[in-house]
C-alpha cells in the first residue's frame, strides 16, 4: 500500500510541473530527470491513483509527457517518456483524456516510430535474432491499455500503416 507522504511527494511533484509552465503557447517538455523521478515513484498501481486526484495537473503532465515525445531528445528519454504514458494508460479512468493528448503528437514523432518500424522489418527479414523497440512495443501497449486491450487487427494495421510484415514483426518482438 502506498504511504501517505509518498501520496504527498507525487502531487507535489505534479504540482511543481504544472507549475513550470511557461504563460506563452509553448509546452515545455518534461526533462528526463522529471520523467524517471516520476517512474520511480508509480512502482506499484498503488501510486498510480495520486495522478488522477488533480484533472488541471494531470492536463499538464500529460501535454508535458507528449512534448517529450515530440522533442529531439533521444530515443531513450522517449522510451521513458511512453513508459510514463504507458503505466498512466494502464491505471486511467478516463482513457479519453490520454487519447486526446496523444493527438498532438507530432511529424518528428511518428517519423521516429517509422525508422524504429523499418529497422525491425529489416532485421526481421534479414536475421533468425528478432529485433527489439522499445519505443514501438511501448505505444503499442499503450494503445492497447486505452482499449482496454482490445485492440483489433485492423487497428493494428493502421498503426503500421497497413504493412502486415510491420504489425507481424512487431507482435513477435513483443511476444518474445
Amino acid at each position: 500500500m502506498l504511504g501517505f507522504d509518498q501520496s504527498e511527494q507525487i502531487a507535489q511533484e505534479l504540482k511543481d510541473i504544472h507549475e513550470e509552465v511557461s504563460f506563452d503557447e509553448t509546452v515545455e517538455p518534461l526533462s528526463h530527470k522529471q520523467i524517471l523521478s516520476l517512474l520511480n515513484q508509480t512502482s506499484s498501481r498503488d501510486a498510480m491513483w495520486t495522478f488522477f486526484d488533480n484533472e488541471t495537473h494531470l492536463q499538464t503532465l500529460l501535454e508535458r509527457c507528449v512534448a517529450a515525445l515530440n522533442s529531439n531528445f533521444s530515443n531513450a528519454v522517449k522510451t521513458d517518456a511512453l513508459f510514463l504514458y504507458s503505466k498512466l494508460a494502464r491505471a486511467t479512468p478516463n482513457a479519453g483524456q490520454l487519447l486526446e493528448a496523444l493527438s498532438a503528437l507530432a511529424e518528428g514523432f511518428e517519423s521516429s516510430m517509422e525508422r524504429e518500424a523499418e529497422k525491425i522489418l529489416t532485421k526481421y527479414a534479414s536475421e533468425k535474432v528478432r529485433a527489439r523497440s522499445k519505443l514501438l512495443e511501448l505505444m503499442l501497449i499503450t494503445l492497447a491499455r486505452l482499449q482496454k486491450y482490445n485492440l483489433t487487427a485492423q487497428e493494428l494495421l493502421q498503426f503500421t500503416n497497413n504493412d502486415e510484415r510491420k504489425a507481424v514483426a512487431l507482435l513477435q518482438s513483443l511476444l518474445e
